[in-house]
């Protein structure tokens, strides 16, 4: 699969990959993540930053799927500007729910920048996906309630409020999950539902409720904005003189190094 995704890549960018990102739910047990790097370095591929939270995050990624991604690597340039132009200033939620996850990361996006303030600003819990709670029963009260009660721990603990919120997963459409976000995040003014079509529309609370969401058809598919993503983060690693991609690993290498 490696050496296909390998082969599939050089003939798109016109030149050899030496480097990989990878991009996978946040519940993705440690021994599943292992045997695909041990394929990644089979096939002559290093890893960027193995086991940061942040790259292995759908949730981090799909973000690249609204203009911060790797625009110069597309055919057409102009997708890059439509894409960029699309993505708002303010604060992004993304919600990423699934048969297998839950997982949640407020962000900071202004003109096209992503800035995350801190790596405790992510949540990703396989005891929430829609098949695999185990604590609780899918469709119960406290099921819900647990799914809201940890959002707005996320967005206590940042001390952000979302502007938009994305989502992401093929249960993000489910109308109870969408009847519960909208409760939760009921102190919103005018907040921004957006699912990976591109649709939005205001939150009216006088005159809408959660089936007056959008349920459209994906256009952009959410697997390719995760992978988008994880390829920023290789071309951050790539491009940064000690290879470093957070901040403070940067400022780190700098104070010891003298850059």
């Amino acid at each position: 699969m490696v050496k296909k995704l390998q082969a599939a890549a050089d003939a798109i960018f016109l030149a050899p990959l030496n480097m990989t990102g990878i991009s996978q739910p946040l519940a993705l047990s440690q021994s599943q993540t292992w045997l695909f790097s041990e394929a990644v370095r089979v096939a002559g591929l290093s890893i960027v930053d193995e086991g940061w939270d942040r790259n292995t995050s759908t949730a981090f990624a799909a973000p690249a799927a609204y203009g911060i991604g790797i625009c110069q690597h597309y055919r057409r340039p102009s997708l890059c500007i439509e894409e960029g132009n699309a993505m708002k200033s303010g604060n992004l939620l993304a919600l990423e729910y699934t048969d297998l996850v839950y997982s949640a990361q407020i962000m900071w996006v202004f003109e096209g920048s992503l800035n995350i303030k801190d790596e405790d600003f992510i949540y990703g819990s396989s005891d929430l996906g829609s098949k695999s709670a185990f604590r609780l029963q899918v469709g119960e009260d406290a099921y819900w309630m647990e799914i809201c009660a940890r959002t707005q721990s996320l967005l206590e603990s940042s001390g952000m409020f979302p502007t938009r919120v994305i989502l992401i997963g093929d249960r993000a459409k489910d109308r109870d999950f969408l009847r519960v976000l909208q409760d939760c995040l009921s102190n919103a003014s005018n907040l921004h539902y957006q699912s990976l079509d591109g649709e939005y529309m205001e939150q009216d609370h006088d005159h809408q409720d959660s089936s007056d969401l959008v349920f459209g058809h994906t256009i952009i598919d959410p697997v390719s904005a995760a992978a988008r993503g994880a390829a920023k983060i290789v071309k951050r690693a790539m491009e940064s003189p000690g290879g470093c991609i957070e901040s403070r690993e940067c400022y780190q290498w700098r104070d010891e190094d003298g850059w």
